[in-house]
């Protein structure tokens, strides 16, 4: 018994390391290899040709009736609508020609919705001062196409500035997974001071704060934007330490503006540089903006408004970001006056032919068809040889049966050939009978009929109706005559 109890242990346990091991493949087969579905991001084809179908569904949704135009060009080729316009990208440097009308436009009470791109800052080349530079700029190749340019933002004095100072990252810029300490390592200074970019913004009807992104670019002026550009300016590092009594005076100024919760107007007037070299026409303060004016500026312009923007947060990636998709209803919320909404995929400069197709497309449709139609004409020129006619004498009569067929084809071969042998019958008849002249026609047929006992009916078809249009009425007519001619030449 016990070496039964032994054996039937020992297979026990061989059958469970079985088990054990059987079981082990398979958990290790069905987490390794056993399909499974995680979600992998992606974009629609509808999505990559159109960069705001976002902002495109979202306003439809809302009751707004959305235009997208591919370009601005084609878009001003036809008048805008009125209501509310949002240059996606592309920023807002264009021809001047288009600027005047787009802000024409806004004049008009309309809202026009722009964010401005990336210019180089305005150094000092007059050689004067540490940030200045010897060399001047390269000059532009086309100096008139250059002068033709114009940008929207320029005409309210805002440009873009780096979303911070140096030294200092913005939180909500780094990739997914990057903390403050791994950071540190990477950069070059570890002392980096790391500070999150949202700007908060209240429109009007609503009772809460949007959250705006800030992490790329921010607003400032024009002329903050060129002394920023010369602080940063690598040649300057070695004079970092080194702070000038008018800077401590205006660094000063700008911690006072931005310390409490002023309005918006007077941290950009505050923000403004007190002694600038190259001075600076006044910018007109803005009537609506966020806490620091760094992301949402609005001006008024006319009867409408222009609303800057510090980047673009209506595309398809940032509208679903923080509060921007609240952001757009509320800014196409101000203008009350329409709800249509024109967003612009990209400024451009029209083509040339697109310019002329828009500007005469009836003169072009006109001078396609004329083409088309000489075209067809000279072609029919061309194709091969016809072979060398029959120079053979023929027969007299196949010259007649084709004088006939001639006749009988052109428009007025019946009448000729009809008038013909009605002459030769005539002429017989003035010949034989004489006094028929001086009866009437009616009474030329009767005696006709009487003395040659032919029918009053062909006779007056023959000498006075219009030639048959059926073959057959057209032969009995000329029938007749011959005839008539006949009986009386016996």
């Amino acid at each position: 018994m016990s070496i039964m109890n032994a054996d039937n242990l020992r297979s026990a346990a061989i059958g469970a390391l079985v088990c054990l091991i059987l079981g082990g493949i398979a958990w290790f087969f069905f987490s390794h290899f056993e399909t499974s579905w995680e979600p992998a991001p992606s974009t629609s084809d509808a999505a990559a040709k159109n960069p705001v179908l976002g902002a495109e569904r979202l306003l439809q949704r809302h009751g707004y009736r959305v235009q997208v135009d591919r370009t601005l060009s084609l878009a001003l080729f036809q008048p805008l609508p009125e209501g509310t316009l949002i240059l996606a990208e592309g920023g807002d440097s264009m021809l001047a020609m288009q600027s005047q009308a787009l802000l024409s436009w806004v004049e008009r009470g309309n809202t026009l919705i722009v964010s401005p791109g990336w210019r180089p800052p305005l150094f000092d080349f007059s050689g004067k001062g540490k940030g200045a530079t010897a060399t001047p700029p390269k000059p532009v190749k086309d100096k008139a196409a250059e002068e033709a340019k114009d940008a929207i933002t320029a005409h309210f004095g805002v440009s873009l500035a780096s979303p911070t100072a140096r030294g200092t990252v913005c939180r909500n810029a780094l990739p997914p997974g990057h903390t403050d300490d791994e950071r540190r390592k990477a950069a070059h200074n570890p002392k980096l001071n790391y500070v999150d970019c949202v700007a908060t913004l209240t429109l009007p009807g609503l009772a809460h704060s949007l959250r705006i992104d800030t992490s790329r670019a921010r607003l400032v002026s024009t002329a903050e934007a060129a002394r920023e550009a010369k602080e940063n300016d690598p040649d300057d590092d070695d004079d970092d330490d080194t702070v000038k009594p008018d800077q401590t005076d205006k660094t000063d100024k700008t911690d006072k503006a931005d310390k409490g919760n002023g309005d918006a107007s007077a941290n950009i007037a505050a923000n403004a540089p007190a002694n600038d070299e190259q001075a600076q026409p006044a910018a007109p303060a803005p009537v609506l903006a966020d806490d620091q004016g760094n992301a949402v500026r609005v001006y008024t312009h006319g009867h409408g408004r222009v609303v800057i923007l510090a980047q673009r947060y209506f595309d398809n990636y940032d509208l679903a970001t923080y509060d921007h998709a609240e952001l757009l209803l509320g800014l196409a919320a101000l203008n009350v006056q329409g709800k249509n909404v024109t967003l612009i995929q990209r400024v451009d400069i029209a083509s040339w032919f697109s310019i002329l197709w828009h500007g005469a497309p009836y003169a072009i449709c006109t001078l396609a068809v004329f083409l088309l139609l000489w075209a067809w004409s000279a072609m029919r020129g061309f194709g091969p040889q016809l072979p060398d006619p029959d120079d053979r004498r023929r027969a007299l009569l196949e010259h007649v049966d084709a004088s006939g067929r001639w006749l009988w084809k052109s428009a007025k071969g019946k009448e000729i050939m009809l008038a013909a042998m009605r002459r030769v019958a005539l002429r017989t008849l003035s010949r034989r009978i004489p006094e028929l002249r001086k009866l009437a026609p009616e009474r030329q047929v009767e005696r006709i009929a009487t003395d040659g006992k032919m029918s009053r009916a062909d006779l007056d078809r023959a000498l006075l109706d219009a030639p048959g249009r059926l073959p057959i009425e057209f032969t009995r007519q000329i029938q007749t005559l011959q005839e008539l001619r006949a009986y009386y030449e016996r």
